[in-house]
């Protein structure tokens, strides 16, 4: 089963309907900056639009925008991937890595957090689902 359907299969079980979707202009999103050909759609975007999502870009040239991801990318690099160099566990097949990442994952939505009032990611959900019912 593809990421993206596990994704939709979850919002859906919790009553979530995603009807925008933002992101920074990178190539992996966005054909904007690379084609001429305006129809050329990259393949996140085909996805989005064959869910009838719609689709926003960040402004140009305005990190202050891309700062939370920014932050979430140095901590994967923290404490996933330079970890896994520095006990020299490095990676030979993608089921290692997918079971890596799981439990990076799981530790990453554990940990308190600023913006969530020192509530993890999963403590969070919880108490906004038990308010909402869900």
């Amino acid at each position: 089963m593809d990421p993206c359907h596990r994704s939709s299969s979850f919002y859906k079980a919790h009553g979530i309907e995603v009807k925008m979707v933002q992101t920074n202009n990178g190539p992996i999103f966005t054909n904007r900056f690379l084609t001429t050909n305006n129809d050329k759609l990259a393949l996140f975007e085909q996805e989005l639009k064959k869910r009838h999502i719609r689709y926003k870009t960040i402004k140009t040239c305005t990190p202050k925008h891309n700062g939370k991801v920014e932050r979430s990318h140095c901590e994967d690099q923290r404490r996933l991937y330079s970890e896994m160099i520095r006990l020299d566990q490095l990676l030979t097949d993608i089921g290692s890595f997918k079971q890596r990442l799981k439990a990076h994952q799981k530790r990453s939505n554990s940990r308190g957090m600023r913006p969530l009032s020192y509530l993890s990611p999963l403590e969070f959900l919880q108490i906004y689902f038990w308010l909402h019912g869900r």
